[in-house]
């Protein structure tokens, strides 16, 4: 089917409150119909009505997919900024030698207790080891209390020093 654009009137549809719906002088519809066809015969009522519908569900349907990037765009933006704040706390909380231990072991701890294994492998940043090795021996405390289990652990500094898992 040979598509030919044009800019319909947006009128409320009869007993749809808040949609749009095209409509306009039929005449003129009817009149670019033709001149898009390439005909000089009479454009029926229901070619019109098909392409102003046509028309229609394609514009409604613009609406909708831009309504949806819209919104993934502010979800995007929304993950930057918690992901952002996170990362700053998390460096702020670094500086606080006592504090960081704690919250290593508590993150250590919940980790083994998720995998249950009895040989894990921790990753830290490279100038985190020392502190990493005392927050694992003391999480390994914790989770035998927990679990009844032992566990062996490995400490390796992997992780870039600038605070950034992914580069």
């Amino acid at each position: 089917m040979f598509w030919c654009l044009f800019r319909p009137i947006l009128m409320p549809s009869p007993g749809q409150t808040g949609q749009t719906r095209p409509t306009g002088d039929r005449r003129a519809v009817r009149e670019k119909a033709q001149r898009c066809r390439g005909r000089t015969e009479d454009v029926s009522d229901d070619v019109v009505a098909e392409d102003t519908d046509q028309h229609w569900s394609s514009a409604q349907s613009t609406l909708t997919n831009k309504s949806r990037l819209k919104l993934l765009h502010r979800r995007e933006e929304h993950l930057q900024e918690l992901f952002s704040s996170s990362r700053s706390a998390l460096l702020s909380l670094a500086k606080d030698e006592t504090r960081y231990t704690q919250f290593l072991e508590g993150v250590i701890v919940q980790g083994y207790l998720q995998i249950m294994e009895p040989s894990v492998t921790v990753h830290s940043r490279k100038r985190d080891v020392d502190g990493a090795k005392q927050a694992a021996e003391s999480a390994a405390r914790t989770f035998k209390e927990i679990s009844g289990r032992d566990i062996e652990f490995d400490i390796e500094g992997t992780l870039s020093d600038d605070g950034y898992v992914y580069t």
